[in-house]
């Protein structure tokens, strides 16, 4: 996970100079090579911003072990702030409330004309 200082495509760049073929080759060939996966992002679209360019440069990258040991990985992009980055903020686990849940009986549902069978049969 990082600022890699360099895009992917030019959607990683809509505002701006034009991509060119050259900038992404490098970094596209890096994550072929060493059998990288980018994790899917959520929130905001760009993590870095002079003002005048938006771009995706800070990303996590994983590998296939990774995605199958932790399948409910997720990466979401918090807003900047005061900075030119945003930060990237990992959920490794997907936390389920173990809470004990209120009791709600809809009392519209004594009134149905069959609620007393399946009641008396308990």
């Amino acid at each position: 996970m990082g600022d890699y200082n360099t895009i992917r495509s030019g959607e990683d760049r809509p505002i701006g100079n034009l991509v060119q073929e050259m900038e992404i080759r490098d970094f596209n060939n890096f994550i072929a090579d060493t059998g990288l996966v980018e994790m899917k992002t959520s929130g905001r679209s760009f993590t870095w911003t002079n003002g005048h360019t938006y771009s995706k440069i800070d990303r996590v990258l994983v590998n296939a072990e990774w995605m199958l040991t932790m399948p409910h990985l997720e990466v979401w992009v918090m807003n900047p702030s005061c900075f030119d980055h945003s930060p990237l903020r990992i959920t490794l686990e997907d936390v389920e409330d173990k809470a004990p849940k209120p009791f709600k009986f809809l009392n519209h549902l004594a009134e149905h004309k069959d609620f007393m069978t399946p009641v008396s049969k308990t």
